[in-house]
């Protein structure tokens, strides 16, 4: 029966499709939710901004209130790429099977050029969805300005970004590794194996959670740096330290690909947070 049922859906894509674009929103939703929360804590603890109670529980009161909506129609904007990018390897898949070598250098092009718009788009997303926390703007609206405040700084952010997940990748793995060979090494014989695999496992998925929060959070704290840029703010003693890292950090990008060195201006002070800051 359930053989019957599955045949029957899979044969229904007006049925299927409706579903699987709202599990994929819904799932989308869900991560740009998390990241809003973090930016909006990050902002008004950057920005030193007083709330009543926790900024971790008025962050989340904003992305489910003021900012819902902006985050819907993100998640929708995710939605819609990811699909784009499930019918372009379908494309490519289908174009090798045919074996034209054509078409397969064809598609095999397209497929390169839209992984690299997707993953623009996300990164973009994802970070207008922090500067949206902070302002308090509208989606649109932050993410044009977002995308002219990283063109300002030189798309820098996409290179700490980069970085950071790489480092972070790579410690979830040594980790996981880790704590899987230790169970393996240690664990009674007969199950060692089934036990290295689902320690291994298990850490990879925690440590891997745990990365995407450790990585939002320097998303946040990047934006916040160069909103303080953006305005000609001094830092504080609270952010001195943020200022002198990413200095530092963007420094080393813009010398690596031999650019003129970084250079920061100071004076006022950005609006204060109000349901963001802006």
């Amino acid at each position: 029966d359930t053989l019957k049922a599955v045949n029957s859906w899979s044969a229904k894509p007006d049925i299927v499709v409706p579903i699987t674009v709202m599990i994929l929103w819904a799932h989308f939703l869900s991560q740009e939710v998390r990241v809003a929360n973090v930016g909006g804590t990050i902002g008004l603890h950057y920005f030193q901004q007083r709330v009543n109670g926790s900024r971790s529980v008025q962050a989340c009161k904003w992305a489910l209130s003021k900012n819902f909506g902006s985050l819907c129609f993100a998640a929708f904007v995710l939605s819609v790429v990811s699909a784009i990018g499930y019918l372009v390897n379908k494309l490519r898949a289908k174009a090798d099977e045919e074996g034209n070598k054509i078409t397969r250098f064809i598609m095999a092009c397209v497929q390169c050029c839209w992984a690299c718009i997707q993953k623009y788009i996300e990164f973009l997303t994802k970070m207008t969805d922090i500067a949206m926390s902070i302002t308090g703007e509208a989606f649109c609206t932050s993410g044009k300005n977002t995308q002219a405040l990283l063109r300002r700084n030189d798309l820098d952010g996409i290179v700490l970004d980069t970085f950071t997940r790489f480092i972070l990748t790579l410690f979830t793995l040594a980790v996981g590794l880790g704590l899987g060979l230790s169970a393996w090494v240690f664990a009674p014989h007969n199950m060692a194996k089934a036990l290295g695999m689902i320690t291994f496992t298990l850490t990879v998925a925690v440590c891997g959670a745990q990365s995407g929060m450790i990585l939002s959070i320097s998303n946040a704290h990047y934006m916040c740096y160069i909103l303080d840029l953006e305005s000609k703010t001094a830092p504080t003693s609270v952010t001195q330290m943020i200022h002198d890292l990413y200095g530092q950090a963007v420094d080393r990008c813009r010398c690596s690909r031999c650019t003129h060195e970084h250079t920061s201006g100071y004076g006022g002070r950005p609006a204060s947070m109000t349901g963001g800051v802006g």
